[in-house]
């Protein structure tokens, strides 16, 4: 009964740090273009 949510959770945890690295170089890009 609690696989799923293990990998619910691992899932998640790597879509957090996916799109956490995407905002990173998403945000640093229009940094980089205002320079």
């Amino acid at each position: 009964m609690w696989w799923w949510i293990e990998k619910l959770l691992i899932i998640v945890s790597f879509f957090i740090s996916g799109g956490f690295s995407a905002y990173g170089s998403m945000t640093w890009g229009k940094l980089s273009e205002k320079k």
